[in-house]
């Protein structure tokens, strides 16, 4: 794409960007940060929940290997 397909994607961005005004720009950036704090959350919970069924999952391999055999001879 040449540089002024560039320039002139700027120029429209800027433009529909200027169309928002202050106060619709105030709620979305609050919006933003609302909504940006919930992904840490559920990730550190998913973390967790992984990091103990491979706990446990160790745990009873550890203790009854006869259950990766599966009952063979």
């Amino acid at each position: 794409m040449p540089i002024e397909d560039h320039d002139d994607l700027d120029s429209r961005f800027n433009a529909i960007v200027g169309q928002i005004d202050d106060d619709q720009a105030a709620r979305m950036r609050a919006t933003a940060r609302r909504i940006g704090r919930r992904p840490r959350r559920v990730r550190r919970i998913a973390v967790w929940v992984i990091l103990t069924v491979v706990v446990v999952v160790g745990a009873l391999v550890a203790l009854r290997p006869d259950l990766l055999v599966g009952g063979l001879p």
